[in-house]
């Protein structure tokens, strides 16, 4: 995949640099044994709730003033309510999974996303560790067996412009990713390393497909090279090769 598509480039004088990940944090990483306990879903980031269009709305803004290519957003991928409610029909479609089910959420998160989970049927389903260390949290994706990584969803056609910075971890963990994402770059690597099972943002139906898919996913070995691609040694090099040709040509 050229990496250049997820800036727009239509020429060989754009680069585009990805973020990535620390090898050293994940050499102890390897693939999770399921038996027949708990099935952990880890989610590592803030939902957002309060306010949440009104911010979408003011951001648009400020991008087409600056410039920017407009991106009308569905803003509800960003909040918790498509999990609640794919794990609300978990409940029904697959009462044995659902059993197994933990929905585990590391991050600081408004008061208004927690209310939604707390008001649902299935809140027991869900716990909050707040705000982690870097070490807690990698802690945390060691002990995962399937990995939520959402995004906001997109108008007809659209493409999104954003690849979520926990990506590139979550890619380094090895556990299935259930990737709730609109068309674009992130979607685009997950289907590249046949990371997880892909879904609507916003669409809880999709998203509970998306789950019961990775919970009986096994995923393939990589090849280093395409994983190592995005760890932070190979991205220093990419930039400092950009830099080398933005010296040449000027």
């Amino acid at each position: 995949m050229d990496r250049s598509a997820c800036l727009g480039a239509t020429g060989p004088t754009v680069s585009c640099v990805t973020n990535g990940f620390e090898t050293e944090d994940f050499q102890q990483f390897e693939p999770k044994v399921r038996g027949d306990g708990p099935i952990r879903l880890h989610f590592s980031g803030h939902f957002l709730a309060k306010n949440l269009l009104g911010v979408a709305a003011w951001k648009e803004r400020i991008r087409i003033l600056l410039g920017g290519r407009a991106e009308r957003i569905r803003a509800a991928g960003r909040g918790p309510g498509p999990l609640v409610k794919a794990v609300e029909r978990l409940e029904q479609l697959d009462p044995a999974l659902f059993a197994r089910l933990e929905v585990h959420i590391a991050g600081k998160q408004q008061a208004a996303a927690q209310e939604i989970v707390k008001r649902s049927r299935v809140a027991s389903k869900f716990q909050f560790h707040g705000e982690v260390s870097h070490a807690a949290s990698l802690d945390l994706l060691h002990q995962a067996d399937l990995l939520f990584l959402p995004l906001h969803g997109v108008g007809v056609g659209a493409r999104s412009l954003i690849v979520p910075g926990k990506s590139y971890e979550y890619f380094a963990a090895r556990r299935p990713i259930v990737a709730a994402l609109p068309p674009g770059d992130a979607r685009d690597f997950v289907n590249l390393l046949q990371a997880g099972s892909v879904a609507d943002p916003c669409d809880a139906r999709e998203i509970c497909d998306a789950i019961r898919d990775a919970a009986q996913m096994e995923l393939p070995e990589l090849p280093p090279a395409q994983l190592g691609g995005f760890s932070r040694a190979s991205i220093a090099a990419q930039f400092a090769q950009c830099l080398r040709m933005a010296g040449e040509s000027g």
